[in-house]
């Protein structure tokens, strides 16, 4: 029994002895296992710690290779991480006024892309119609020639200038330009009748209906067919129309009720024309309307300042021009330009709302060759195009519009527009009143000639022909520079220029109008067999006038 007992406490205390064994591995074996773990973990840490040190210092060696380094500052090359898009649920995850708004957003974008598009589009076409143009107007063949525009109830007037011009010497070639208005037997006789001298008739109409886009024959540049071509151009427009389709290089433009008393010619030779390539006429100062009428859009400006403000000189400027010097005059009005303006604009009584016109377009003086920007614009008021025409009555300021957004040279008489009549109220020098028709002095002045000493040019009226200064006296305006503003007519409650100097009609004027008068009662009727009636039918054309409330005839 006790061998027994003995045994049975060995066998325990083995048992235990065994447990304790077991549990010393086991802890031993979790010791081992989580200090290997940790040791791998830092020391593959420390081995990628290294490779980035590695990596920043090579891109900072790289960094300081690169050209325009900053001295301070060091750019490390990156690569940019693919931007996954996050999802974003308008429905869910905004309320109903930012929902709206980020409709509104996306469709203001999508106006102002439009627009840009629209924009470019627009550019492209204006580029195009731009070189249409300069093929068209380079199409001439003689150096120098006068241009007439008639229509039919028009001829006698025409004619009988032809023939005043033709007695004063002038034996220049003539273009009749017409919107299919004359009839067979006008155009035979103006073609056939040695006493005109060489006039060319032709059907402007018919040309500009057959014009057509350079880059895209089925576009139209005038109109769309004849008849619009008839619509449009049986009017004032169709004067620049016959400077775009002038086979001539230097043009003196005419009205046809324009009467000269020294031959006009002679400008062709003058140092402003030769110069610049063309030469203006002043119209009468006048007050508030056409050009000084307020802008809708802007009442702050005239009509005037916001065309000028507003139009894109960019598709014309690949077009040549003669660049005239940077404006010395400083800018007054409020208008900011988006092209270099001329001291003449900068001066001038429309440009500052002093005038209600600035050219007078009866006659003119122009040169295609060395001013094609300026005709390329001139001709695109009359494209078919987004190219707005000028605020202008009539064509009259068509011609120094286009001059002025060409950058180009470009010159005006001396003198302002003047007046002829027998209406006078004698103040004295420079104090005198005459109510009259529109009339011009030598636009050239002259040195040593004072301006009471500037020879009468010219008159613009179809009164020309029922004047007889033979038998009442009548008068005209002396010279007066251009510059000179002498006051808003309204303030005068006139129609008439004022604060003038006045010199009596003398026996060469006198004789003038009378040999005028005979070229039309006597030369015209033999040469087309017409029955003309001075006193009646052109009479009963011509509106009567006064020194007060007259519509537009009187404006100083």
């Amino acid at each position: 029994m006790t061998c027994l007992s003995s045994f049975m406490r060995r066998r325990w205390i083995v048992l235990a002895f065994a447990a304790i064994v077991i549990f010393v591995l086991i802890d031993f074996f979790f010791t081992w296992e989580r200090l290997t773990l940790t040791a791998w973990s830092s020391s593959t840490s420390h081995f990628f710690s290294i490779r980035g040190n590695s990596t920043i210092i090579q891109t900072k060696s790289d960094s300081l290779a690169q050209p325009n380094d900053f001295a301070d500052a060091t750019i490390p090359k990156t690569t940019v991480p693919k931007v996954i898009p996050m999802k974003v649920e308008h429905n869910a995850s905004r309320t109903a006024s930012e929902r709206e708004q980020i409709q509104v957003d996306d469709r203001a974008t999508s106006r102002l892309e439009l627009l840009e598009s629209e924009q470019t589009d627009q550019l492209e076409l204006d580029k195009q119609l731009v070189y249409t143009l300069s093929q068209i107007i380079q199409r001439t063949t003689t150096k120098r020639g006068i241009v007439m525009p008639l229509f039919e109830k028009l001829t006698g007037l025409g004619l009988s200038l032809i023939l005043e011009l033709r007695a004063m010497g002038v034996s220049l070639p003539i273009e009749v330009p017409h919107c299919t208005e004359l009839n067979p037997k006008t155009l035979e006789l103006l073609q056939t009748k040695k006493e005109l001298g060489k006039i060319r008739a032709y059907d402007i109409c018919d040309l500009a209906a057959n014009a057509k886009s350079a880059t895209n024959t089925s576009r139209p540049v005038f109109c769309d067919n004849i008849d619009a071509c008839h619509t449009k151009f049986r009017s004032f427009m169709i004067k620049p129309l016959s400077i775009v389709y002038s086979q001539f290089d230097q043009i003196l433009m005419l009205d046809a009720d324009t009467s000269f008393f020294l031959n006009p010619t002679v400008l062709f030779d003058s140092e402003k024309f030769k110069t610049t390539g063309i030469l203006l006429m002043h119209d009468r100062i006048g007050g508030a309307g056409h050009l000084a009428r307020k802008a809708p859009r802007q009442p702050n400006l005239s009509v005037e300042q916001e065309y000028f403000s507003t139009f894109n000189v960019t598709p014309f400027r690949p077009v040549p021009t003669l660049q005239r010097p940077k404006a010395t005059v400083p800018n007054k009005t409020p208008v900011k330009l988006n092209f270099e303006p001329s001291d003449f604009l900068l001066s001038s009584h429309s440009f500052n709302r002093r005038a209600s016109h600035q050219a007078d377009s009866s006659q003119m003086f122009w040169n295609k060759k060395l001013q094609p920007r300026a005709t390329v614009i001139l001709a695109s008021f009359l494209a078919q195009s987004d190219i707005a025409p000028p605020p202008s009555h009539g064509d009259k300021e068509l011609f120094f519009f286009a001059s002025e957004l060409a950058e180009t040279q470009y010159s005006f008489s001396d003198y302002s527009a003047g007046s002829i009549g027998s209406e006078f109220e004698d103040g004295g020098p420079k104090k005198s009143t005459l109510c009259g028709i529109l009339a011009h002095v030598f636009p050239i002045r002259q040195e040593g000639v004072p301006d009471d000493d500037v020879p009468l040019f010219s008159l613009n009226n179809k009164r020309v022909l029922i004047f007889r200064p033979d038998l009442e006296p009548f008068y005209y305006m002396k010279a007066r520079p251009w510059e000179l503003f002498p006051g808003f007519i309204g303030s005068r409650h006139l129609h008439c220029p004022f604060n003038i100097t006045v010199g009596r009609l003398n026996e060469s004027h006198i004789k003038h109008f009378t040999e005028r008068r005979k070229f039309l009662e006597q030369g015209i009727h033999e040469v087309l067999g017409l029955e003309i009636s001075l006193n009646g039918y052109y009479g009963s054309q011509l509106c009567p006038y006064s020194r007060r409330g007259h519509i537009g005839e009187m404006e100083n």
